[in-house]
């Protein structure tokens, strides 16, 4: 289906609202739809609130002061764009590919009870300084040295985000959620814990404690719960640790971060995974059966020889 395709040009409301209509057709999949491709154009102070842009590609446009409250940008190309000034309360970035925008002075307020949200969004580059981003949704999001200066961050979601070269010294942080996020340093989480922030316990795998949890575990799981106790590593940081071979079946891992970890070969089978970060984590070979990763980051995990599918009956009265 050809595109409608504009390049550098100055767009005004009667056009822009045209050109939404049928990227919305295009959308919906219905007859007369065609997707929208505006290159390096002008849609500064445009009203696009509302609307479905899921797959647009905008790159390298200005949005300056543009009203967006509750438009829909999923999976779109959103490269270079300038949203300056712009108001996104509400507004869907969910995975969409936002390298290095501009967000300088924004809202996000949300609207109603929708968040705005970018999940799972790549923003490596992105500026957002003095931008209002309370309550706002990171949850896996990719912001490796975002800028984020004086930005207002009270209650916003980094769950699982990539916050790589990222100075939060400078964020305003209050219940702010960073569990399973990864690329701070030990002194930053430290930071963020004593401003208030919700962050991870980091795991010490040669310690006795965690080599008991482990006992337990398997002790429960032989029992088929009889006995023992159910790992409950809920918000631990074990990013980039060797864990080859683990048994956590039907553990508890939810907002766990396993980045870069070595599973190779580990049963996390029935494993509870909600929020948990397993992105770049080697897999190989695992048994992932009934495990739900609809939850979960795994971008970058390497799964080959992986056992999925559903449980076993009665996959807890033996052992594994």
């Amino acid at each position: 289906m050809t595109a409608v395709s504009i390049h550098d040009k100055r767009i005004d409301q009667p056009t822009v609202d045209k050109l939404c209509f049928l990227h919305e057709l295009y959308v919906k999949q219905r007859p007369g739809g065609r997707p929208l491709r505006l290159i390096g154009c002008d849609l500064s102070g445009l009203d696009l609130s509302g609307r479905d842009l899921s797959e647009a590609d905008l790159t390298g446009c200005t949005l300056r002061n543009a009203r967006l409250v509750k438009t829909v940008f999923r999976r779109a190309t959103l490269r270079s764009v300038d949203f300056d000034g712009a108001d996104l309360g509400s507004a869907d970035f969910e995975r969409a590919d936002m390298r290095a925008i501009r967000l300088t002075t924004v809202n996000m307020l949300a609207v109603g009870p929708d968040l705005t949200s970018f999940r799972g969004a790549n923003m490596s580059e992105a500026r957002l300084a003095r931008a209002c981003l309370q309550s706002v949704d990171f949850t896996g999001a990719v912001m490796k040295n975002c800028v984020v200066e004086e930005s207002d961050c009270r209650g916003a979601v980094f769950v699982g985000a990539d916050l790589t070269g990222v100075d939060i010294g400078r964020m305003v942080i209050g219940n702010s959620d960073f569990r399973a996020c990864t690329g701070l340093s030990v002194e930053q989480s430290a930071a963020l814990a004593a401003r208030g922030a919700r962050i991870g316990r980091r795991i010490d795998h040669r310690s006795a404690e965690f080599k008991s949890i482990l006992s337990e575990h398997r002790r429960w799981i032989d029992t088929g719960g009889r006995a023992g106790a159910q790992a409950m590593l809920i918000e631990c940081d074990m990013n980039g640790l060797d864990l080859s071979g683990v048994i956590l079946a039907a553990a508890d891992l939810s907002f766990a971060s396993f980045a870069g970890a070595k599973l190779a070969k580990a049963v996390l089978a029935g494993a509870l995974v909600k929020g948990t970060n397993f992105r770049g984590a080697d897999l190989t070979g695992a048994d992932l059966r009934g495990t739900e990763f609809s939850d979960a980051m795994s971008r970058g995990a390497h799964v080959e020889g992986a056992l999925l599918g559903p449980l076993p009956q009665g996959f807890l009265s033996g052992a594994a």
